[in-house]
């Protein structure tokens, strides 16, 4: 009881200062951001207790308006279905007032709808593949919720992100083309090297059908050279397998690497609680010890080693994650390389920051001629590309695109 009341007296602020020295610029999202630690301590601690697997707290004093407040901050973080599920079965002095309950069933709902939505859409796009037999690996949010969650709507997604060698990109396009689909910028045919996914939207049906991200790798943009080569991935990748729906995934230990470096360096400005529970659930599938060793040691070839770190502390800081032992002590893991040591201090230290953000999305050059023209793709790409990521108010006003990307990446220098 003693331990359990000193752990409700943290501070919201204070689960954040716990991952600062790790990551010093690390926010999450909402609007404004790190709204999530705006609202007030105890309804935090409730909507954490939740989350971390300990006995429920009772439910804290709040007014009507400050628990509707409190669904408009988690909605960027997807996390409510996941506490309405978690809701089930506790009594009265556990939950919330009964209008916020039924918010809570409606958007619950919502996502199980739209989950179906996806899942058939996978379902389609994955059987196009089979029979074209191109191999696919499905990441991310459809794969993590058959994989590691008790129900795939209790984890949403807001597109379909997936993986196929790069020896197939062009067939598995044409796959997805033949399926209605659109590529909006075809990045892989005029840099494979500085890009790493081409974006698809559906041309008849956009509303239901979810944009998807088809990959040749993986966090190529970081600029630094990693052992691990998209083909491994395919080698180690595990079957998924349902009364609706079977597909490919990564394995336990690469799924972990790769979230982990999505929340480190991919969204490390704008962070969703349910990243973080995606760890928490992804960790407690690791085998102890056999992962755990593999772990350790593929995430120094991925350069993930400080970012593999940073994930775990955030679930353990804020769902509960409790590390095996002989595992918890990151003084014993292997180190990371140097060249991911001096890019994690420019990436989260923000040293440079301008130069950082050309540096890092860098791939390796052989020469200073390729280096010279992969500089100038970088600053201008491609027409598609940049009208896509910052659309311009008329065709012809298409220069605005750039000048609107290059003032992006002033303002988060």
């Amino acid at each position: 009881m003693k331990a359990h009341h000193t752990e409700s007296k943290i501070a919201a602020a204070d689960l954040l200062d716990n991952i600062r020295g790790l990551h010093p610029n690390l926010q999450f999202c909402g609007e404004p951001r790190n709204a999530i630690l705006r609202i007030s301590d105890d309804l935090l601690r409730y909507v954490l207790s939740l989350l971390n697997d300990n006995n429920p707290i009772h439910v804290p004093r709040a007014t009507i308006e400050e628990w509707f407040e409190l669904l408009r901050i988690l909605e960027s973080h997807w996390i409510t279905p996941l506490l309405y599920r978690q809701l089930g079965g506790l009594s009265d002095e556990f939950r919330p007032p009964k209008p916020v309950v039924d918010r809570m069933r409606t958007i619950f709902q919502w996502s199980r709808t739209r989950c179906f939505h996806m899942e058939r859409q996978l379902r389609e796009i994955v059987a196009a593949f089979n029979e074209a037999e191109v191999e696919v690996l499905t990441l991310k949010g459809p794969a993590l919720g058959r994989t590691v969650y008790p129900d795939p709507a209790l984890r949403p997604s807001s597109d379909l992100d997936l993986l196929v060698r790069p020896d197939q990109m062009v067939s598995s396009r044409e796959i997805l083309e033949n399926l209605g689909y659109k590529c909006e910028a075809r990045l892989f045919d005029a840099e494979e090297i500085l890009y790493k996914d081409e974006k698809f939207v559906h041309l008849n049906n956009p509303r239901v059908y979810r944009a998807i991200e088809l990959h040749w790798r993986l966090h190529h943009w970081l600029g630094i050279q990693q052992d691990t080569r998209t083909e491994e991935l395919f080698d180690r990748a595990i079957n998924v397998e349902s009364p609706s729906l079977n597909f490919k995934a990564l394995g336990p230990v690469d799924a972990v690497i790769h979230t982990a470096i999505n929340n480190a360096f991919g969204h490390d400005d704008a962070i969703r609680l349910i990243w973080i529970y995606d760890i928490k659930m992804l960790a407690l599938k690791l085998a102890v010890p056999n992962d755990w060793k593999l772990l350790q040691k593929r995430c120094v070839e991925w350069r993930a080693r400080r970012a593999v770190e940073l994930s775990l502390e955030m679930a353990r800081a804020w769902m509960g994650l409790r590390l095996p032992q002989n595992f918890a002590d990151y003084s014993t893991w292997p180190q990371p390389a140097d060249i991911e040591i001096n890019t994690w201090q420019k990436v989260v230290h923000r040293q440079h920051r301008f130069l950082s953000i050309i540096r890092l999305r860098m791939p390796p050059c052989s020469g200073n001629l390729e280096r010279l023209r992969l500089f100038a793709r970088l600053v201008f790409p491609l027409r598609d590309k940049v009208c896509r990521d910052f659309p311009p108010p008329h065709a012809l006003l298409f220069p605005l695109s750039y000048v609107r990307r290059w003032w992006h990446w002033l303002k988060t220098a």
